[in-house]
């Protein structure tokens, strides 16, 4: 990959996600950003390594917002089953 911002597909277990690779001119390596997940940014020092890391951050990103999506049901929940009472 040569030094300059480039788009990528990453490969994750929830599917292909279009990540930007750009150079990071003050550490080396590559800064990554998710662009259909908000505020998933990574950095690796090389391209095999960002891109690693880009697939760990990718999938961290989305098992916590469905986690908070499960918990968010389970405080409903509960908060209906309170009101019941």
């Amino acid at each position: 990959m040569k030094m300059v911002r480039e788009k990528i597909f990453v490969g994750t277990k929830y599917g292909k996600h279009f990540c930007l690779f750009e150079p990071d001119r003050e550490k080396g390596g590559f800064i990554v950003t998710a662009l259909d997940l908000e505020g998933v940014i990574t950095w690796g020092k090389n391209l095999a390594r960002a891109k690693k890391m880009a697939q760990e951050a990718i999938e961290l990103c989305i098992e916590c917002r469905a986690g908070n999506e499960i918990l968010k049901e389970s405080i409903i929940e509960k908060t209906k089953e309170l009101a019941i009472l």
